[in-house]
């Protein structure tokens, strides 16, 4: 079976409130091949949404806030990381995801799409529920090395994020020493 996971506020801006619709829209056999969905994470919505999950059909896991480590582990056990936000920056979250293996299935807002394509993740475009349970149902389709090989991707993006990346980029690019 197949986990999910979200890191960040937990707030519609942020997705949740699709995240929930979409796993709770799955037919009754695809909500059977889903082990869970890990929210971590707070924020003053957090009741509705746990009020919403209750409804789905699917374990749906609040941690609220974790330590570090804690939220690596999680990356560690799940398979997809997902973040349907309304906008972002680049979120580091994605990066830090995809380095522990979590395959992204992100919005295609801002910078995003220049980092995360079919090769390593799902884009959500438009943005809304419907179209988000459409990509997880894909994903349940997949073929096996097809999987492994956006994991592996996605661990080679992580890098570019990486402290020792952009100090190495800041040297030489922008200070130009040896």
């Amino acid at each position: 079976p197949w986990s999910f996971c979200f890191v960040g506020r937990l707030e519609k801006a942020k997705g949740v409130e699709r995240i929930i619709k979409a796993f709770t829209a799955l037919s009754e056999e695809d909500k059977n091949k889903i082990s869970r969905v890990d929210l971590v994470g707070d924020g003053f919505e957090a009741d509705y949404f746990k009020n919403l999950a209750l409804k789905s059909g699917v374990e749906m896991n609040f941690h609220g806030f974790l330590p570090r480590n804690e939220v690596f582990d999680l990356y560690k056990k799940n398979h997809y990381f997902l973040l349907p936000s309304d906008s972002e920056g680049f979120p580091k979250v994605i990066a830090e995801a995809m380095n522990f293996g979590c395959i992204p299935i992100v919005s295609d807002v801002s910078s995003i799409g220049q980092y995360i394509n079919k090769t390593n993740g799902y884009l959500i475009s438009p943005i809304t529920s419907e179209k988000l349970k459409e990509i997880i149902t894909l994903t349940f389709n997949e073929k096996e090395h097809v999987i492994k090989e956006k994991a592996i991707v996605g661990a080679q993006v992580s890098i570019k994020f990486t402290f020792d990346n952009y100090n190495t980029r800041v040297r030489e690019e922008i200070i130009k020493t040896n």
